[in-house]
C-alpha cells in the first residue's frame, strides 16, 4: 500500500476488517497473509487514527480468521510489542486488546516462540508511570498465565507479582 493519505489508509484497514468477517470460510491463506503485511505496515503509519484502526483490525481478523492468521504469530507479535511507546493513549490502550486477541487464537508453541520479548515487554511497562502502560502489562501478564504451563508462569509471577500488590 503506497497511499499516505491518511483517509486511504483507514479506508483500506477498515475494508479489510469487513473482508476478513463476511469471507472467513472462503477467504484464501494468500489473501489473509497480504491483509496480514498491510496491517502491520499501517501499524506504523503516522496518524493515529490509521494505527488505531490496525489495531481494531488485528482484534476483529483474530477473531474472524481464527487459525489463519495466526501463522503469521512471528510478524505481527513483535510488531504489537514495538508498539509499547505509543506516544497517543487512546492508541496506546488498544495494543494489549489487540496482543491478547491475537494470543488467544495461537497453540503454546507459538505464545513460547514469543516468551522473552512478552516478558520484556511486561518487564518495561509494568514500573511506568503511565496507567495505560501497566494495564497493558497486567493484561498481557494475564494473558500469558492463562496459555502457559505453571512450569513457566511461577518465574512470572515470582518477579512480577511483588511489583504488582505494591500498587495498592
Amino acid at each position: 500500500m503506497s497511499q499516505n493519505d491518511y483517509k486511504i489508509q483507514i479506508a483500506a484497514v477498515t475494508a479489510i476488517s469487513c473482508a476478513g468477517q463476511g469471507m472467513a470460510d472462503v477467504i484464501k491463506q494468500d489473501d489473509v497473509k497480504t491483509y496480514t503485511q498491510v496491517i502491520v505496515k499501517l501499524l506504523k503509519a503516522e496518524h493515529p487514527r490509521v494505527r488505531f484502526e490496525s489495531l481494531n483490525a488485528i482484534s476483529i481478523l483474530s477473531k474472524c480468521l481464527e487459525g489463519k492468521i495466526a501463522k503469521y504469530h512471528k510478524l505481527v507479535i513483535p510488531s504489537l510489542v514495538q508498539m509499547m511507546g505509543e506516544p497517543v493513549a487512546k492508541v496506546k490502550i488498544h495494543i494489549s486488546t489487540a496482543l491478547v486477541n491475537y494470543m488467544s487464537q495461537l497453540s503454546y508453541e507459538d505464545v513460547y516462540e514469543h516468551f522473552d520479548i512478552l516478558t520484556d515487554m511486561i518487564r518495561a511497562s509494568i514500573n511506568a508511570e503511565s496507567l495505560v502502560a501497566q494495564s497493558n502489562a497486567l493484561t498481557i501478564l494475564s494473558q500469558m498465565c492463562t496459555m502457559a504451563d505453571m512450569e513457566d508462569v511461577e518465574p512470572l509471577l515470582t518477579e512480577f507479582m511483588p511489583q504488582i500488590l505494591q500498587q495498592f
